[in-house]
């Protein structure tokens, strides 16, 4: 009896991981942000922060830079082997904001890992208490938690999970299909190493403008099992030995870009910048920023249509022919193909029974076909991508 319950126990957790899994899968949320919290609205409780550092001479005690105030914390968590989990820095600033005005803040990266088991569901309006509370535990700093959704932030990363199986051929279809630029910086770098697999575009997130966005795919699974950065972390959080053969995990693909600044925001109709205005945009605004993102890196969508042979006959040989040719000499889904063949079919009626003839030919013929699968593979990762 006991036995049984163990293993009902260990189904029920499985099931519960696999929905936490899912749910964080083709949805857009905030994977990290740089905030700035008004100094007054702060307690300091770690005076490390505020401390005045100088630099003497070791041997004869002379001042050679006269102390000041260091104005920055690192928080870093490790697990019991002394391994970095994460990170983050505090720092307090004075910056000068629009208007010439200049005021002191404290400021600092948050990022998703900051959620620990939560880390895959991102920074969203449900995580980010979460994310405030263990600031607070930290005991460095303190404020209200609305001083910490009222925040302004910069440097904002998006991020949506799907799971793809053909991601190694699909980033290379992608990098031919690159627009290519002159100025450095600009453009694709693709990365094919065993432990890091996938492309970006726009040169670094630092450098982001609306003209040149940062833009960035790849492959979440092989990140988690081989970055020297994520693998403690995905050890110590996300139990890879209840995770391993998952899909969810083994498969998945993160797709990822970034709005630099307030000016980048309002090119998308986003007025606010603060955290939790940030963490509310609607998951169609998000799609529809990418949507526009991918047109500064990537050419249209649109693969040359293949001329059919001449001569053959019934029509089914014909239609067979022309959709047989498209799978092996373009990356068109079943879908594209059959659309791309009643496109110009405008009485209902006819454009029904051409399509139903169309699906019953490619089904019956040609979707067993390895290339036909893999392009249905590829097909999926670059509607994610909204191109």
């Amino acid at each position: 009896m006991i036995q049984g319950q163990g293993q009902e126990n260990q189904e029920k957790h499985l099931e519960s991981l696999k929905t936490y899994l899912n749910d964080s899968i083709g949805k857009f949320e905030v994977d990290s942000l740089r905030l700035r919290i008004p100094f007054n609205d702060i307690t300091i409780i770690n005076s490390d922060i505020v401390d005045k550092m100088g630099i003497y001479n070791a041997v004869s005690g002379e001042i050679i830079e006269e102390p000041k105030p260091r104005n920055w914390y690192r928080v870093e968590k490790k697990n019991e082997r002394g391994e970095k989990l994460y990170a983050y820095k505090l720092s307090i600033e004075k910056i000068t904001l629009e208007k010439g005005r200049a005021s002191k803040y404290l400021c600092m990266q948050l990022n998703s890992k900051i959620l620990e088991k939560d880390y895959f569901k991102g920074l969203t309006p449900e995580t980010i208490e979460k994310a405030y509370n263990t600031l607070m535990n930290e005991m460095i700093v303190s404020f209200p938690l609305d001083s910490f959704l009222e925040a302004e932030c910069t440097d904002i990363d998006f991020k949506k999970d799907i799971i793809n199986k053909h991601f190694i051929p699909s980033i290379e279809v992608l990098y031919s299909m690159s627009i290519p630029y002159k100025k450095a910086k600009q453009g694709a770098n693709i990365f094919r190493e065993k432990t890091n697999k996938g492309i970006e575009w726009g040169g670094h997130r630092r450098t982001a403008t609306p003209t040149n966005p940062f833009l960035k795919l790849y492959h979440k699974g092989i990140q988690c099992v081989s970055s020297k950065d994520m693998l403690p972390f995905y050890r110590e959080y996300l139990k890879p030995g209840e995770m391993q053969g998952l899909e969810q995990i083994e498969d998945r693909v993160r797709i990822e870009y970034t709005l630099k600044n307030k000016k980048h925001l309002r090119k998308y109709g986003i007025e606010s910048h603060r955290v939790k205005d940030i963490l509310s945009i609607s998951q169609e605004k998000k799609n529809d920023m990418l949507k526009d993102i991918v047109k500064y890196h990537l050419e249209a969508r649109e693969p040359q249509s293949i001329k059919p042979k001449e001569g053959l006959a019934p029509m089914d040989m014909i239609l067979y022919s022309t959709m047989s040719d498209m799978v092996e000499n373009t990356i068109r889904s079943k879908d594209d193909i059959v659309k791309k063949h009643i496109e110009f079919i405008e009485e209902k009626n006819a454009r029904y029974r051409a399509k139903k003839r169309l699906n019953m030919i490619f089904d019956t013929y040609i979707s067993t076909r390895k290339k036909a699968k893999e392009n249905e593979g590829i097909s999926s990762l670059f509607n994610a991508l909204n191109w």
